[in-house]
């Protein structure tokens, strides 16, 4: 549908890429992925060198070797040029089974609930796709928040989960972190009418993830400021086996105190200070499960699944979209849609609109022939 809206031709565009698997790169032994790694690297800056534009469509994800799922993150990384070619407007999209069966679990669920499919929104599935697509747990208990000498910077600690999203309450000053209507605000209550020192549009998946800009109340106006970093602090122990270290570094500010010589009378000279702030760049070691290991408790074990892809722990995915199942109106549309593209649009029955009457007009042998009919029935 997507290469369909933006592609003359839809899929088969010379500007849309299709890559299977279990099609393209069957075999999993070092001289088979190097030769694919070659292909990869040779054939995309082809492709996106020609069309600024171009699609890459990797179906069965979850079934290529990570390293070779991370041979793609260059290009996708928010860089201006690699090797002179611009990727910013390309476009990849992933396609992955791994978290299917609780997506339709958690579907079911919601229409038992009386739920309509239409109302469904991302939340009711992110824990869902965090924990089964990513291996993770759904949210950090402990956060911090670091960047500005504000009270709203510190340790927060997660207390209760409000509206499927958790609360977090300061560990010293009364300020809670929480999410309303379709933001994450720091403020004193946790109210829509508290005033919030700190507010974030609200973004898939983790707080602590990917790239976000918060806004800041500074002087009675809202700034962004992209020095705010929420960082989760559930991390595996220092020197643990399996643990890895890195240090991050991100812009803060910081305060010190100025010493001055100034004259305080006649040829008396005297000391003078004041405090003064200035952005600096801060650093933290971080403690993190090496790549092939995944947190469990404390410990860093092996693991397998989409997870262990750089794409993902390096929050290079812009949009996380869950394919809902298909419900008897969809399938309806279907039928509509595929008879309108074969010219047998005045066999739809308008009266009712109902699945049988749509079943019950097609009399046409061609249509048959195309499994359309036997399917329905």
């Amino acid at each position: 549908m997507i290469a369909e809206a933006l592609f003359e031709g839809g899929l088969g565009s010379p500007n849309v890429h299709y890559y299977s698997a279990t099609r393209h790169f069957m075999h999993r032994d070092e001289d088979h992925i190097m030769q694919y790694k070659d292909k990869l690297h040779r054939e995309i800056p082809e492709k996106v060198q020609r069309c600024q534009h171009s699609m890459f469509i990797f179906d069965e994800m979850d079934k290529m070797p990570p390293n070779l799922i991370d041979t793609i993150k260059p290009f996708v990384e928010e860089n201006m040029r690699v090797d002179g070619i611009d990727y910013r407007k390309a476009i990849f999209l992933f396609l992955s089974n791994t978290a299917a069966s609780p997506i339709i679990d958690r579907a079911l669920e919601l229409r038992k609930g009386g739920d309509n499919r239409k109302s469904f929104v991302l939340k009711d599935f992110e824990q869902i796709i965090i924990k089964n697509a990513l291996g993770e747990e759904p949210w950090c208990p402990n956060l911090r928040i670091e960047g500005l000498r504000r009270t709203a910077m510190g340790n927060y600690h997660k207390t209760e989960i409000h509206d499927d999203r958790p609360v977090y309450k300061h560990e010293k000053n009364k300020l809670y972190l929480f999410f309303k209507g379709n933001i994450w605000r720091v403020a004193r209550e946790q109210v829509d009418s508290a005033p919030a020192s700190m507010i974030l549009e609200d973004r898939v998946m983790r707080l602590e993830e990917s790239k976000k800009y918060w806004k800041v109340l500074m002087d009675g106006n809202w700034e962004e400021v992209p020095e705010v970093q929420v960082i989760c602090l559930d991390a595996p122990p220092a020197g643990g086996p399996n643990v890895c270290t890195k240090i991050k570094s991100y812009p803060c500010t910081e305060t010190f105190i100025e010493e001055q010589n100034v004259t305080c009378w006649l040829f008396w000279t005297c000391t003078s200070q004041s405090t003064v702030q200035r952005k600096t760049t801060c650093s933290q070691t971080q403690y993190t499960c090496c790549d092939g290991f995944t947190q469990l408790g404390s410990e860093c074990v092996k693991g397998t699944g989409l997870w262990q892809a750089e794409l993902l722990s390096h929050n290079l995915v812009n949009h996380v979209v869950p394919f809902l199942p298909l419900e008897r109106e969809q399938v309806e549309m279907c039928v509509r849609d595929v008879l309108l593209e074969k010219g047998l649009g005045h066999m739809i029955t308008p009266v009712s609109g109902t699945f049988y009457n749509y079943v019950r007009t097609v009399k046409d042998k061609k249509v048959r022939d195309c499994r359309l009919y036997p399917l329905l029935t």
